[in-house]
């Protein structure tokens, strides 16, 4: 068990050793390959600075505005702005040249059958494909092919 002076008070004792900061700071480190722990590089790095230009030097300032010499125009501004528009009959039609009677909103019929579509009454297209049949006579497979009979000329 240890004892310690019954007369010290608070200040009076040593805080630096001991502590965390003191321990990480005097772990052994070896800078030569391998040591104690495996350490190759000291821990905390120094604080290195880096060497950048201030904030100053990135571009001048550009606060106040600066008049163009009387011989330069800035870029684009000699160009028209807004391009007149010719007014001509094609661009707009005069007054009752269009019909005003025109049916909106038109519904489409869907021809349907107890609420489904009835694809009997839809137009449909021409079977183009081949059908394959398969026969077997006497252990044998063999094939042929059908094709759709056209009668349209």
């Amino acid at each position: 068990m240890l004892r310690q002076e019954a007369h010290l008070g608070p200040g009076c004792y040593n805080h630096e050793f001991g502590t965390m900061l003191y321990n990480l700071e005097k772990t052994p480190v070896s800078k030569k390959g391998y040591g104690l722990s495996a350490r190759t590089a000291a821990r905390f790095p120094p604080c290195s600075t880096t060497v950048t230009p201030s904030p100053l030097q990135y571009q001048k300032d550009q606060s106040q505005s600066t008049v163009p010499p009387p011989n330069k125009t800035p870029f684009s501004s000699t160009t028209q702005r807004f391009k007149s528009q010719s007014v001509t009959t094609e661009n707009s039609p005069g007054p009752a040249t269009y019909n005003h009677d025109v049916v909106t909103n038109r519904k489409v019929n869907w021809p349907m059958c107890f609420g489904r579509p009835d694809w009997s009454q839809l137009p449909q297209q021409e079977k183009k494909a081949l059908r394959v049949m398969v026969g077997k006579a006497n252990g044998f497979y063999w094939y042929y092919f059908v094709l759709p009979y056209c009668c349209c000329k």
